[in-house]
């Protein structure tokens, strides 16, 4: 989905552990609420800066998420809200795996692996939860956008565009 937007940044929040999360989801959900979402929309997006603010924590050692809502940039009106996430982690090698259920650290999780770092859901869950996911692999770090449109007219279950 294209759309030619213009940003107000709302919010910048440095994840250092993983009790940042939490300060990132309830954020994101009013911010969310302010921009005209319901609530399950809403929830739906604080899961997503949960997820991204969580994956920079456990596989980067912190990073810094962004909320900024998107405005239309003829007429200034509300499209939607982003959700940008930047580490300086090792990066991620293998964007497509990464985006499957089931992928952690590197691998996909075994049935007898411990699940102290996760289920390896988060990128697949933002995928499937936001209408736009970019994931910008660097030398060093990650950068991951996702964007959620205000009257999207579905969620896609495949595929990160």
């Amino acid at each position: 989905m294209s759309h030619d937007t213009r940003f107000a940044s709302l919010m910048s929040h440095v994840c250092r552990d993983l009790r940042d999360r939490y300060v990132c989801a309830s954020a994101a959900k009013r911010i969310a609420l302010s921009c005209g979402f319901t609530s399950v929309e809403a929830s739906q997006i604080a899961v997503c800066a949960a997820e991204l603010a969580s994956n920079a924590v456990r596989h980067a050692g912190g990073g810094v998420l962004h909320l900024r809502i998107l405005k239309d940039a003829i007429t200034g009106v509300t499209i939607g809200l982003e959700l940008r996430c930047e580490d300086e982690g090792p990066g991620l090698g293998d964007v497509d795996s990464a985006l499957k259920d089931g992928y952690s650290c590197g691998r996909f999780l075994q049935p007898d692996d411990t699940r102290r770092e996760g289920l390896g859901m988060g990128l697949g869950t933002v995928r499937r939860l936001m209408d736009d996911l970019v994931v910008e692999p660097k030398i060093r770090g990650t950068v991951v956008t996702a964007r959620r449109f205000a009257s999207a007219p579905k969620r896609h279950a495949a595929g990160a565009r």
